[in-house]
């Protein structure tokens, strides 16, 4: 719509949207994973999915419904502009019996949840790309050259290892309680330091989510 030059997504490409944009060159490759409820019966193959009411992200969904089963995956958005995530929380809800979403997103999502599990992958290894504007030609040859050399230098390699090895997922038991109505556990000392140093402290917040979970003893991988 004309908004940004360039959507660094985590997902792959619809194909029906092949040809809008600018497309950079893959960074990874990823499955796309079926993620169901612990209480069904699991799935043993991909085929037992086919007919089946599924949530996705629009690309996943679209992906989902070109695979050549029996009956094709009945598989849409839970909503304008939804993700992977929001397709999880209606399988978590019980508004639908399947979300299918790459195998990150699963990971995350289904970590420390026992009412959830991941299922066979419906599309394997699908590629994840970013996307530009069609006027943008040198940005487009500077992305692609960008993303050549973070995956050659193992820097992609790293942060995957980073963000969606179990082994450094943060479970949210491992969480500190957050109190109602508040957005972090130190809400009045963020209010202060944004005010002596006019910073936004929900920005402040932001950081503190992301890099700890707002656990002061934690360490980095």
């Amino acid at each position: 719509e004309g908004y940004g030059d360039l959507a660094a997504l985590h997902e792959p490409i619809a194909p029906e949207d092949e040809g809008s944009f600018r497309v950079s060159v893959p960074y990874r490759h990823v499955d796309l994973v079926s993620v169901i409820s612990a209480r069904a019966e699991p799935p043993v193959s991909v085929e037992e999915l086919a007919g089946v009411r599924a949530m996705a992200s629009a690309p996943a969904a679209a992906l989902a419904r070109m695979m050549p089963l029996a009956a094709p995956i009945r598989a849409r958005p839970p909503g304008v502009g939804a993700d992977g995530f929001n397709a999880v929380l209606s399988v978590a809800r019980g508004h639908a019996p399947v979300a299918i979403v790459n195998r990150d997103t699963a990971r995350l999502a289904v970590s420390g949840r026992s009412d959830l599990r991941i299922g066979p992958v419906v599309v394997p290894q699908v590629p994840l790309v970013w996307v530009l504007n069609p006027s943008a030609p040198q940005l487009h040859r500077r992305v692609n050259e960008f993303l050549q050399s973070a995956t050659a230098s193992g820097l992609v390699g790293q942060l995957v290892i980073n963000q969606f090895d179990p082994r450094h997922i943060r479970r949210p038991s491992e969480m500190l309680p957050i109190p109602e109505g508040a957005l972090t556990p130190y809400d009045e000392l963020l209010q202060w330091v944004g005010k002596t140093y006019d910073i936004d402290w929900r920005l402040l917040a932001s950081l503190m989510y992301e890099e700890s979970r707002f656990d002061p003893g934690a360490v980095g991988p």
